[in-house]
């Protein structure tokens, strides 16, 4: 996770590590590993030039959780995102499902993940996330029996869902989908891990966008 704050990341730091960040990535001689790293890291911080990148890891299937982990942080990815959703690799799977927030037409493949019997639990709370994101109006019918779960994180990732989808709704907003751009912003800003996030989310930042 990023640390954020005035004695951790400067606005120059940031700007120097990202640099740094791209030039390894840039470089085919490093190790795959390395330069995956790389890719992780800085689409935290979303620039234009990403959305190349992250689609032309796509198609590599050594480079494909990768993709589908960077496909959450911006838009751009609509179809491959609908393409993680079929994936039979839980990773893969998990990342679209965290990604779907940002696709309106993901929503009848994201609902039978945050609600089926057999979903895997970490698939299972990305998508209850996107499914609170994508319809606020219709969320908390659908994840209320969730509350209940027998896996505590789960039904403690439904409760935290609803709660803000009663906000949104109560507020006349028609989506609550947060931006990931808010990371540069509380860089700019320096916001505290424990701060509330610029995102207007209601969560501490170290929960939300930093994560």
């Amino acid at each position: 996770s990023w640390e954020f704050g005035p004695e951790t990341l400067t606005p120059e730091r940031f700007d120097r590590a990202r640099g740094s960040l791209r030039h390894i990535f840039d470089d085919e001689s490093s190790a795959v590993e390395l330069r995956q790293a790389a890719l992780e890291a800085l689409v935290h911080a979303p620039e234009d030039w990403h959305v190349a990148a992250v689609r032309a890891a796509w198609d590599k299937p050594e480079w494909k959780v990768v993709a589908a982990f960077a496909m959450q942080f911006q838009d751009g990815y609509e179809d491959l995102v609908l393409q993680a959703l079929q994936s039979t690799d839980e990773e893969i799977l998990r990342w679209g499902a965290a990604a779907a927030v940002r696709v309106p037409e993901a929503w009848d493949a994201v609902v039978p993940l945050a609600t089926g019997p057999d979903t895997p639990k970490l698939v299972r709370m990305a998508a209850i996330e996107s499914v609170a994101n994508l319809r606020p109006d219709e969320a908390e019918a659908l994840l209320d029996p969730l509350q209940e779960h027998e896996d505590e994180d789960v039904a403690e990732a439904a409760y935290e869902a609803i709660g803000l989808v009663r906000d949104f709704v109560d507020a006349g907003k028609e989506t609550m989908v947060i931006p990931r751009q808010v990371v540069q912003q509380a860089v700019s800003n320096k916001v505290g891990r424990n701060e509330p996030c610029p995102c207007g989310s209601g969560k501490k930042f170290k929960k939300c966008c930093a994560a």
